[in-house]
């Protein structure tokens, strides 16, 4: 039986070891338990890609003396497609049952689409969006999309190099992908760090391509961290690293390191520490990505070098799991959403979901992906990958046609509000003034403001509704993405203008009364990622809030701090600490409640952490909505037949009425103050 270039005696056992710990990291991170910085893993498949293609390649050339794009390309289609096809196929099938068509079903098809083109990191940059992530069962695919972006360039530079330096191929191409890999590398860091490149309001660049905004390079905004992730350009030096990687070992085929079993910890305590110490809101990829990346590239070169090493890359078990790595990949983030969306709050849910997504990945590493790895000569074969081809794009404009029709379940309410309805729900759109967002009467009482993100928004008809009743004005101030706080880690220029002009509203107008209301959650429901550093030292559960949230908690003292030194008391208007479930699906078509955390969750701890912050300065006092619109353990969903939420994070026009009578209190607790 014929062998493909990429398992002809090139098998590298101990690079199948490697894929095992990449593809394990990431599935461990995915099920929330352990792992906080276990993402890195896709950093690892990079280098081990570039690694493994440019062996291919430059065998191919050594073999054969030209290199056949052709071939090449259908035999990225032979190994990709199958799988990945199947794996959509399932996905969007199950995700017409299992979630909600009234939002979550779309970005799923419309990211099935995508990846089907290898694009799916295009799409996701492109939404801009928090949203059109969460619930998300192919949002792994990015990566994917990255890869393919790289191959798409590739080949076809080794094929110009080898024309025009045939002789010295190795050393034109180690020169080109040095000079790539620094160049990407360099994008990159600029990007993590919030370079815009000069592309901002206003700028020459702006005026000719702001065009651009309309897939995800909004001028002002936060679009450079958000490419330095997605962005195939700041991504390319990883899989180019692991080319460098593979001619380096062609050209002395056993390095030897000085010191080699002593110094091989390095490299491996390298990925370890990343997949232990880094979080997701970690600056990454940046610097920290050289972390996993050249311990990867190190354990390639010299492994051998340290039986302990060599031998545990090796293991059976390690190898068996690199084998089943792509279908694995594919596999366990769809069973994982599907799973958190079937038993919301259930912390065992993703574990026992991610371990059986074992069954599907060998099953498609042993019957989908052999069929495909030689040239199609079969004609059933060759039909079979025709409709693998074809069958994601034809059932995903079925499942949107389907989708739009609501399935007959009760939909959500609409996101209209106060705000929005009198054009004052953007503050970063230019057509807005804060002076022409005031609302009342000429003879106001007290004046107050509404400041805050799109939370904000989605309270605005109870909070003006409150203001009204005692005889106030309102000023509205709320966007999307835009708390209302004093901060030096902002990266949108867009809300860092927004949040100055709000600051200086404030000076100007002196208002009675701050009423501020941001996103304040930023842990999971769930049990947070266990640390394994944390089992060293003895802690199994661990109850540190995350950095996002110390984060915000030092910027919201520094803006209370900024309000208090102006006379100005502050209402804060509290967020729902949500475990889900969230919207209707057909497995659960009544939903008449959704949890709320437990007050061991670090959801709840952070919230109660900020209510105390905000209650330390005197004169200030909260709405808690979780008292008004919550039991103990659940907050009802629907009131008087009427949908009191939006979506998950924002009450509709409705369910912000229902805190009037609490934003009353609040009011006359505060005004009334001596």
């Amino acid at each position: 039986m014929a062998q493909t270039l990429e398992t002809k005696t090139y098998y590298r056992v101990d690079v199948q070891g490697l894929r095992g710990i990449a593809v394990l990291l990431v599935v461990v991170y995915h099920t929330g338990f352990a792992l906080p910085g276990g993402f890195v893993g896709v950093d690892m498949f990079f280098v081990i890609s570039g690694f493994v293609i440019t062996q291919v390649l430059i065998r191919e050339y050594k073999e054969t003396g030209r290199i056949k794009l052709r071939q090449f390309y259908a035999r990225r289609a032979r190994r990709l497609i199958p799988a990945l096809s199947v794996v959509t196929i399932f996905t969007l099938l199950i995700s017409l049952v299992a979630m909600s068509p009234f939002g979550e079903q779309q970005q799923i098809i419309k990211t099935a689409i995508a990846s089907t083109f290898f694009a799916g990191n295009i799409h996701l940059f492109a939404m801009d969006s928090y949203e059109s992530l969460v619930n998300n069962p192919l949002r792994h695919l990015w990566s994917l999309g990255v890869e393919e972006q790289f191959y798409l360039v590739y080949p076809f530079l080794v094929v110009l190099l080898m024309r025009f330096s045939r002789r010295r191929l190795d050393m034109a191409l180690t020169l080109t992908l040095s000079f790539l890999t620094i160049v990407s590398f360099g994008i990159g860091l600029l990007l993590t760090s919030g370079f815009e490149f000069g592309y901002r309001n206003g700028t020459f660049l702006e005026s000719r391509f702001g065009f651009l905004w309309k897939v995800g390079f909004l001028p002002g905004g936060d679009w450079p961290t958000k490419f330095a992730f997605f962005g195939a350009p700041a991504r390319f030096w990883e899989i180019s690293l692991g080319a460098l990687t593979a001619i380096i070992a062609k050209q002395k085929s056993r390095l030897t390191l000085k010191r080699g079993s002593a110094l091989l910890v390095l490299p491996f305590v390298l990925v370890i520490f990343s997949s232990l110490v880094f979080e997701s809101s970690s600056l990454f990829p940046g610097f920290l990505a050289l972390v996993p990346t050249i311990g990867t590239a190190l354990l390639i070169l010299f492994n051998h070098q340290s039986e302990v090493i060599s031998g545990f890359l090796r293991s059976r078990y390690l190898v068996n799991l690199g084998n089943v790595s792509y279908s694995l990949y594919l596999w366990h983030w769809p069973f994982i959403v599907f799973s958190r969306a079937i038993w919301p709050g259930s912390p065992q849910a993703p574990v026992i979901a991610a371990i059986s997504s074992i069954i599907p990945s060998v099953i498609s590493y042993m019957f989908i992906e052999p069929c495909f790895q030689r040239p199609l000569a079969n004609s059933k074969i060759k039909i079979f990958f025709g409709v693998l081809l074809v069958a994601p794009l034809i059932i995903s404009s079925a499942a949107y046609k389907i989708a739009n029709t609501g399935l007959g379940l009760p939909g959500l309410g609409n996101k209209q509000n106060f705000a929005t309805d009198n054009f004052c729900g953007d503050a970063k759109s230019p057509e807005f003034h804060i002076y022409d967002c005031v609302f009342g009467e000429t003879d106001a009482r007290f004046s107050a403001v509404l400041f805050g993100d799109s939370t904000a928004r989605s309270v605005s008809d109870g909070v003006f509704a409150a203001v009204s009743e005692l005889g106030g004005d309102l000023t509205i101030s709320v966007s999307g993405g835009c708390k209302f706080y004093k901060s030096s880690f902002e990266k949108s220029e867009n809300c860092i203008n927004v949040n100055l002009e709000r600051f200086a509203y404030l000076k100007i107008s002196k208002p009675d009364v701050v009423i501020m209301s941001n996103r304040q959650v930023f842990e999971s429901c769930g049990v947070k990622p266990l640390r394994l550093t944390g089992l060293i030292f003895g802690e199994v559960l661990h109850t540190e809030l995350s950095e996002s949230s110390k984060r915000y908690r030092a910027e919201l003292k520094e803006t209370l701090k900024v309000v208090a030194g102006l006379g100005i008391p502050v209402i804060s208007i509290e967020q729902i600490p949500w475990c889900g479930p969230s919207e209707p699906t057909l497995l659960r078509p009544q939903v008449e409640s959704v949890l709320v955390s437990p007050k061991s969750n670090l959801a709840q701890i952070s919230l109660d952490v900020l209510r105390e912050l905000t209650l330390s300065f005197k004169g200030n006092s909260i709405v808690n909505t979780k008292e008004v619109l919550c039991n103990k353990q659940t907050c009802d969903y629907f009131f008087e037949g009427q949908p009191l939420y939006a979506d998950p994070a924002h009450l509709t026009a409705f369910g912000s009425m229902r805190l009037k009578p609490a934003i009353v209190a609040a009011l006359k607790e505060v005004l009334e103050q001596p």
